[in-house]
């Protein structure tokens, strides 16, 4: 029963909250889940929506692995996404610039040239 009140003390507490958070951070890792997708064509195409959503991730790490993940699918998976990643052309970060650029050469380009890119 006396470990019921370990956390009572701050420093313990402090301690075990830092240890449940960077579990989260290691369990919600994006890169780490999009390196795993990666060879895994159906899986990769099933998660393709979400995928598209971290391209406007914070950190230029994540955009770029999701780029790299996008590139993996196969040219019909990845044209209806290229609207998502032609404004990255634009991005700050040049390695996520020449990510896109990439993810752009794996795309039928005239499924770009329809959306009016």
């Amino acid at each position: 029963m006396a470990s019921i009140f370990r956390y009572n003390d701050e420093e313990n507490f402090q301690l075990g909250v830092a240890r449940v958070i960077d579990a989260k951070r290691a369990a919600l890792d994006h890169q780490k889940r999009l390196r795993w997708l990666a060879p895994q064509p159906v899986e990769l195409a099933d998660h393709a929506d979400a995928i598209v959503k971290l391209l406007r991730h914070d950190l230029s790490n994540v955009r770029c692995a999701a780029l790299e993940a996008l590139e993996k699918l196969t040219e019909a998976q990845l044209s209806p996404h290229g609207a998502s990643v032609v404004p990255l052309l634009r991005d700050e970060e040049e390695a996520v610039r020449m990510a896109a650029v990439q993810t752009l050469r794996a795309m039928d380009s005239s499924m770009l040239a329809s959306d009016g890119h």
